[in-house]
């Protein structure tokens, strides 16, 4: 793919040849040689971005070729080391690298046209939510950030941040948890210092607002072997541990006296009490995961176990479960004599922690959810067991899910799934169908509406209408009561539909002939995704469809009724949305505006964008 500078040298060999030929003057605008009022020149670059995205579209929905654009996505993705989809990736660069393949150049033009893309499928790998390719884009060393972070086995940023979303953590800390623990510094990590940190403490210059996902596993006391004899910890060799409280909805700290594992019995630890000091009410230039993590012993609580049998000289014990307890980290005494601000208390009677209270806050509240058997913050709400309802509907659960993957909206899956069920018993049945399209959009609503009813039903017929949006055309709205008429009907059945449209029935049949022959033809015809929605629907419930052209208002009671329906559809405020990232023959979507689907021809739709 030709770069910008490459497409206006072009462009300005062919404006000089018109200039002369015709003999404009040479100040004329070129904007005036561009305009498609009247002939003009034909932008190279803007027309080379409308081939190549209509081509890629074609690729990519071709049954032939679809699979190997699969595979070059995921080439794309593994040379960049993402985790999921490359889509978002190019937006964070201002123009194409010369290393860039006609993929990748494509995805990074598309946002400065408010263009982008949509797939129905995705190559994720789980362990992360922010990929650390995105923060160390560096135009001259690009690659080699991301050879180093492959190397290193480093794909997500919650890796290298600490618990509380705050800090870069320091790199000796990080080397730790390396595959390869040698060597300096890496250069991508002193770009993330320069570049999404404050200070020289790692302080991170953004807010994550998704919850981050890390390694559960925490730093655990050694379990001592099973004794009847309880295991007194020396002085020199008691660790600090902190454990959660559910109670208090947070985490204490304290210094390991001593552990009982008696035979056939669950370990159990006793522990001197110390508490947190919050300094950072007191400190101006402070926040709570900023402000050092001061401890100091308690002086009684009610926590304190009245029963231990040991050193009695601490003024609170408290006995816990070994398997609960998590290492915290202890700074010398040279840390503690270099704090500033400094406690108002003698520097003997606290101890300094290497973390913040929130991060130990946040790992133990991890580790509590996981020992109660939940996987993470992220998601710890069990699962509700199905309901009896639930498993009488199991045998329209194609039909249902269907529905309930082919809409957002709620309320439209609730009525949709309603009337299915309602329709379920009946093995035939006759559809009239009408379309309401209001190009002026004087009334009240939306452009585009639709309407059907049923009519071999004895006691009485069900109706159902909705509104439309976007690409407002009269074939559109005939189009999508179609879909509409056939997605609540049972599968292997036969139905019958009525309509006024003799294009409509044109184009069911052109595009299922086009769907199979010519996939980029098919690309082309208007609303061509509802009509490969239509051909999907047709195949996945089996059902037999047989259309019948009727006149428009020739006094058929029921086309009457579909025609009222159409109008007072319009007049429903929320539009009938389609979710296309379903359809298995629409591999990759092009969207306007993260959405509008382009659902015409693309190449025409880039060029009425490009004009604009």
């Amino acid at each position: 793919m030709l770069s910008i500078n490459q497409c206006n040298k072009i462009n300005i060999s062919l404006r000089s040849t018109i200039k002369q030929s015709v003999g404009f003057p040479k100040n004329i605008f070129n904007s005036v040689l561009h305009s498609n009022i009247y002939p003009n020149i034909v932008n190279f670059f803007d027309h080379q971005l409308k081939v190549q995205s209509s081509l890629l579209v074609a690729q990519a929905n071709n049954p032939y070729t679809s699979n190997t654009l699969k595979f070059l996505f995921l080439l794309c993705q593994q040379k960049y080391w993402l985790p999921n989809s490359i889509i978002n990736f190019f937006d964070l660069f201002d123009k194409p690298l010369k290393c860039f393949s006609r993929l990748e150049s494509l995805l990074t033009f598309f946002k400065f046209y408010n263009l982008s893309l949509s797939s129905n499928f995705k190559f994720s790998t789980k362990g992360g939510t922010y990929p650390l390719s995105h923060f160390i884009i560096d135009k001259k060393f690009l690659f080699a950030h991301i050879n180093s972070i492959r190397n290193k086995g480093i794909m997500f940023l919650d890796h290298i941040i600490t618990k509380d979303y705050a800090f870069l953590e320091d790199y000796n800390d990080i080397k730790k948890h390396l595959v390869h623990k040698r060597g300096k510094i890496s250069h991508w990590y002193n770009f993330l210092k320069e570049n999404i940190t404050i200070n020289n403490q790692g302080r991170l210059v953004f807010d994550l607002n998704r919850p981050i996902i890390q390694n559960p596993l925490a730093p655990r006391p050694a379990v001592p072997p099973e004794d009847p004899n309880t295991l007194h910890h020396p002085k020199r060799s008691q660790q600090w541990v902190a454990v959660w409280a559910p109670h208090l909805s947070d985490i204490i700290y304290g210094k390991l006296l001593s552990t009982n594992h008696f035979p056939n019995c669950n370990p159990v630890s006793y522990m001197e009490h110390w508490i947190h000091n919050d300094i950072s009410a007191t400190s101006l230039l402070t926040t709570s995961r900023s402000s050092p993590n001061i401890i100091t012993r308690c002086p009684g609580c009610a926590h304190h176990f009245s029963y231990y049998v040991g050193d009695m000289r601490p003024k609170c014990i408290i006995q816990v479960k070994h398997k609960d307890l998590i290492l915290v980290d202890v700074l010398p005494k040279k840390k503690r004599e270099e704090l500033h601000p400094r406690p108002n208390i003698h520097i003997n009677t606290f101890q300094l922690l290497k973390y913040s209270h929130p991060h130990y806050r946040l790992l133990m509240f991890n580790d509590y959810l996981i020992q109660q058997g939940h996987n993470s913050t992220v998601n710890f709400r069990p699962l509700h067991p199905p309901s009896l309802s639930d498993q009488l509907n199991m045998s329209h659960s194609l039909n249902m899910t269907l529905i309930k993957k082919l809409f957002d909206d709620v309320k439209i899956i609730a009525d949709l799934q309603g009337i299915a069920l309602t329709l379920s018993p009946f093995l035939q049945l006759e559809f009239f169908t009408d379309g309401s399209f209001e190009p002026t959009n004087s009334q009240i609503g939306h452009s585009m509406g639709y309407g059907w009813t049923t009519s071999n039903l004895t006691n009485v017929n069900i109706t159902y209408n909705g509104s439309v949006r976007f690409f407002p055309l009269a074939t559109k709205a005939e189009t999508m009561v179609i879909l509409m008429a056939l997605v609540v009907y049972p599968e292997h059945r036969k139905i019958i539909i009525n309509t006024d449209s003799q294009a409509a029935i044109d184009f069911f049949y052109k595009s299922k002939n086009l769907h199979s022959i010519s996939p980029r033809h098919f690309n082309k015809i208007n609303n061509n995704i509802l009509w490969s929605l239509i051909h999907f629907i047709i195949k996945t419930l089996s059902l037999q469809v047989r259309f019948i052209k009727i006149k428009a208002h020739s006094g058929n009671n029921f086309n009457d009724i579909a025609d009222i329906q159409a109008k007072l559809g319009r007049t429903q405020p929320t539009p009938t949305t389609i979710l296309h990232n379903h359809l298995p023959n629409q591999t990759i979507t092009l969207n306007w505006n993260d959405e509008i689907p382009l659902d015409k021809d693309v190449c025409k739709c880039i060029g009425t964008i490009l004009n604009y």
